[in-house]
């Protein structure tokens, strides 16, 4: 089969090209169609409603590339004359929610253009909002973790089965959107592939142009996950909903799952080979028990060396001093801290975070002693945020670590409330946001 993939803003795309992977491993002709890569740049003034984060450093003003320069349709356009020349048996678009507009966008024009061609769409968005990306007119959304239902719609395809008993797999019936079950998590990841990069595989699309030319091929900057979920419980997050849901149907001890340490070592050992001199952990939460932190962190100076970014539960640091120092010394670069508010009771009752901000004020102290570059987080425009939540907000920032001469120390970022279907929020508020002064 020839299967074409598209993804928005995320040259990165670790998911699609693990999809991309196997099924190149399978035998399938794949190539990835990229629309924009994540970039921030600099802009002259604070944006009023961004569609992600702006952030502030050492006076500069940053916003997403794409909030200022938005996919156009000449692009998509571009994208779809390049998949209909191609005369793919499956394209399998995958979309966060934040890209649910342009992603619908390019569906509703390629199912005009391409009536008989199957059609599928997974990743965050259509996981949370399958209705709409069925109406819209995919043949089918996958749901959550894709390895499993990916490959056995390749099988089912070629052989006309009916999909519509795939678990992870909803579909429109005349009596609506049937869900079907989930499947267990997978719990060995040695067997996945490498992610797809190649110059020979991708379509890149920006700037009202397409390149053959993939932005992770020579990229300084490597980025890998030791696992996959996340034990937070941030209501405004769609993972939040899917744990709800996982753990109702497959119980709690499925949240995070990681690869095996050499595994891991495996990978960036090649990308270092590759070129890589820098390593950023996507995971957002890094969580293993302190031996096993302690284990992972002394090898990975063993066998990478190279510096890194890393989210680390705020508490593994703070509370055990060994852990702090092996992960400094393995080559902790970089930190992200998330307040998200500026008032500790409003972070704890609405967005049921439960770090007290002066646990967070000492670990980015700390940090700062020690030269790691620090990003601070913060959420803006929810419903619920109010003047007084404002203004602690700017309280708390006078006590963050500031450095005049670094721009590492002194990186503010905020993100523009975004209503996540299936998030505890949205539920809440409904899909109502404020702009941001």
């Amino acid at each position: 089969m020839r299967i074409g993939f598209v993804t928005f803003h995320d040259g990165a795309g670790s998911g699609v090209r693990l999809l991309a992977s196997l099924a190149k491993s399978k035998g399938h002709y794949v190539r990835l169609f990229i629309l924009h890569h994540f970039r921030i740049i600099e802009n002259s003034s604070p944006m009023q409603c961004p569609n992600a984060m702006q952030s502030i450093c050492n006076g500069t003003f940053r916003v997403k590339k794409s909030d200022l320069y938005p996919i156009t349709e000449h692009e998509i356009q571009l994208c779809i004359a390049a998949l209909v020349e191609g005369q793919y048996d499956l394209i399998a678009c995958s979309s966060r929610s934040t890209d649910t507009p342009e992603a619908l966008r390019l569906i509703k024009q390629l199912r005009h253009a391409l009536p008989h061609t199957h059609l599928i769409a997974g990743g965050h968005g259509p996981t949370y909002d399958p209705e709409v990306y069925l109406k819209s007119g995919v043949s089918c959304v996958v749901r959550g973790e894709g390895e499993g239902a990916f490959l056995d719609i390749l099988k089912a395809l070629p052989e006309k089965k009916n999909i519509a008993t795939i678990e992870n797999v909803a579909f429109l019936t005349p009596e609506g959107v049937q869900l079907n079950q989930l499947r267990p998590f997978i719990r060995n990841f040695d067997d996945l592939p490498l992610p797809l990069v190649s110059n020979d595989h991708v379509v890149y699309i920006e700037d009202n142009k397409a390149s053959y030319k993939d932005p992770q091929v020579g990229l300084r900057r490597y980025g890998t996950a030791l696992g996959r979920g996340c034990i937070g419980k941030c209501t405004y997050c769609g993972s939040e909903s899917w744990n709800r849901l996982v753990s109702s149907t497959l119980g709690s001890s499925a949240l995070y799952r990681h690869k095996t340490f050499d595994k891991l070592f495996d990978e960036l050992e090649y990308a270092k080979e590759k070129g890589a001199h820098y390593i950023v952990f996507n995971d957002e939460y890094l969580v293993l028990p302190n031996d096993d932190t302690l284990k992972l962190f002394t090898e990975y100076k063993k066998r990478v060396d190279l510096p890194f970014s890393v989210n680390l539960h705020p508490r593994q640091l703070l509370d055990n001093e060994e852990i702090f120092e092996a992960v400094l010394e393995a080559g902790l670069d970089a930190f992200t801290i998330g307040f998200q508010s500026g008032s500790e009771e409003f972070s704890r009752n609405i967005f049921h975070r439960t770090l007290h901000f002066d646990q967070l004020l000492t670990l980015a102290h700390r940090l700062y002693d020690r030269d790691v570059a620090i990003a601070s987080h913060f959420i803006s425009g929810a419903t619920f945020n109010t003047t007084e939540e404002w203004h602690s907000k700017l309280r708390l920032v006078s006590q963050l670590p500031f450095d005049p001469m670094n721009s590492r120390h002194s990186l503010i970022m905020d993100f523009q409330y975004m209503p996540t279907p299936g998030s505890r929020l949205c539920e809440v508020s409904g899909h109502a946001r404020i702009p941001v002064q």
